[in-house]
């Protein structure tokens, strides 16, 4: 039992009167009811990150906020005998430094809105349970996956978030083109797709993303999945898009001082998506600081909102050395290749990590290091790479993290419907396949009837009749056409059915053998059941 436990324990404290431990940081409010609402907003902070207590008849105050372990106490509109950073809910701002105090403790004020794993295909490294455990480490709410091109990582990373408790943001950093024709020069032209990154808002942005990816892998792949103009109006609707990194559209068009076409560019992706982030990356390579300059000044000119990312591909700094040896298996290249020769593709950048708050902060104010040469590089912060854009930027990922909505799919079991009297049909199935089996005029009929009897109401109750009429009807259809040897025997647990073996998916007979149907199927088991049958 912790101090703190002890101390309610011995002054009588109710449970709803209790601070929740291990909280970054902790409000103390003149009343129970004190409403905090405009002070979180202005601190850009949720309720998940903080605790609140106020002071109580008969208790010392000071000795349970000592006891709560905060990184930072702060006082709102009331005073305690002992000295605390105190603030007036009033003047936030300038009373108290809570941007850089709030910053240090606050494990959300920076979402990572632009990251791979291994669904990036050799490019990704690592994968989302073990960012799972770096964010439930990190005391972290929001987990956003964003691979090259594909969703396919989007159940898995759904599941580990469910099961975590950590709220799943889903992403695709989508290739984007819109040449989608036959010719050979046309398309040696556009060989070098853009990059568009795009976040589900709500359950229709989730399944409009799908249609995306999927019509860009059917029908606009070209060494790489592509989705061009036509599929992201037709599917935009509930989908948040930033214009990604270095190789995005829109980086690219600033970097070759193609005005004109960047405001045109900017000006349909606004139209067609709920909304349309400028995207700039603190990452240590030296030509994103240009390219910040020219986003954060196009971003003000035109009235868009601006968005701050790392760009991710693994959760570690020392697994540098490692993305190397993977980005060297994708072109069949080596390391000792790479050093000798300059066809080998490898990332300039070093130091794609997952960041937090922290580390993002101590590269835009101190710069960095390239580790090859020593070079020591100048902070990304300057006159137009402001504390003031950084702030905004930055807000800006926990905002699109907050008003995302929570998007629960339905995991549980899809089977097809033969008949609309399933349960009847089974039952006259069974019972034929009992009697064709001779199985009534065995000695031990009634063991026959008990067993058969309880293992139908099992596979009602758990709804699996359907999968066992479905069964039936691919066997029959297989002999019917190939003959009675076209299937085998009907092995692994299925045999411990008696009901299998009146419907023919086995020819083991259960009971003969003692076998057990628990084996197969019982009511205490979750997950899905399978037949399986070898030609």
């Amino acid at each position: 039992m912790s101090k703190l436990s002890d101390f309610y324990k011995a002054k009588k404290i109710p449970p709803e009167d209790r601070i929740l431990n291990e909280k970054n940081v902790l409000f103390v409010v003149p009343e129970k009811n004190f409403d905090l609402s405009p002070v979180f907003k202005a601190l850009n902070i949720t309720k998940f990150e903080v605790s609140v207590t106020y002071p109580k008849p008969s208790v010392d105050a000071c000795e349970e906020i000592s006891l709560a372990n905060a990184k930072i106490v702060l006082q709102i509109d009331c005073q305690l005998s002992r000295e605390y950073p105190c603030i007036n809910s009033k003047d936030i701002a300038t009373v108290f430094p809570w941007k850089t105090k709030i910053e240090e403790v606050s494990a959300d004020i920076y979402v990572g809105l632009h990251h791979h794993d291994e669904f990036s295909i050799k490019d990704g490294l690592g994968t989302v349970d073990q960012l799972i455990n770096l964010l439930k480490k990190q005391r972290r709410s929001f987990c956003c996956i964003t691979n090259h091109g594909s969703v396919g990582g989007w159940i898995k990373q759904y599941n580990a978030c469910k099961k975590a408790g950590i709220k799943a943001l889903f992403g695709l950093e989508t290739y984007t083109s819109n040449y989608r024709g036959d010719d050979p020069e046309l398309k040696k032209a556009h060989r070098s797709a853009n990059h568009l990154i795009l976040l589900a808002r709500n359950e229709e942005g989730f399944y409009n993303i799908i249609k995306i990816h999927n019509d860009a892998q059917l029908n606009g792949f070209y060494y790489s999945p592509r989705a061009n103009r036509e599929a992201l109006e037709k599917w935009g609707k509930g989908v948040i898009a930033s214009s990604a990194c270095l190789a995005g559209e829109l980086s690219r068009l600033l970097m070759d001082d193609k005005l004109e076409e960047a405001k045109e560019l900017w000006s349909f992706f606004n139209r067609v998506f709920d909304r349309f982030y400028v995207e700039i990356q603190i990452i240590e390579l030296e030509l994103q600081r240009e390219a910040n300059r020219r986003l954060i000044r196009f971003a003000q000119s035109v009235g868009a909102p601006l968005l701050l990312t790392s760009d991710s591909h693994y959760l570690d700094p020392e697994y540098s050395e490692t993305h190397d040896v993977l980005l060297c298996s994708r072109q069949r290249k080596t390391l000792q290749e790479k050093r000798e020769k300059d066809d080998v593709w490898s990332f300039s950048v070093k130091n794609l990590f997952y960041r937090n708050a922290s580390e993002m902060r101590k590269i835009f104010e101190n710069g960095f290091r390239e580790e090859e040469n020593g070079t020591q590089h100048a902070p990304f912060k300057d006159d137009v790479f402001t504390e003031e854009i950084f702030a905004e930027a930055m807000g800006n990922t926990l905002k699109i993290a907050r008003e995302t909505d929570v998007i629960t799919l339905d995991s549980s079991i899809k089977l097809p419907k033969l008949y609309a009297n399933g349960k009847e049909i089974l039952r006259q199935k069974v019972n034929a396949g009992f009697t064709k089996r001779g199985l009534g005029k065995k000695t031990n009929r009634d063991e026959y009837l008990k067993r058969v009897k309880y293992e139908f109401g099992v596979i009602n109750k758990l709804g699996w009749g359907d999968y066992f009429l479905v069964m039936e009807r691919i066997l029959g259809d297989t002999k019917e056409k190939f003959g009675e040897f076209a299937i085998g025997f009907g092995r692994g647990s299925a045999c411990g059915s008696l009901v299998s073996y009146c419907l023919g998916l086995t020819d083991i007979d259960p009971i003969e053998y003692g076998l057990l149907f628990e084996r197969f199927l019982d009511e205490g088991r979750a997950g899905v059941i399978v037949c399986s049958f070898n030609p």
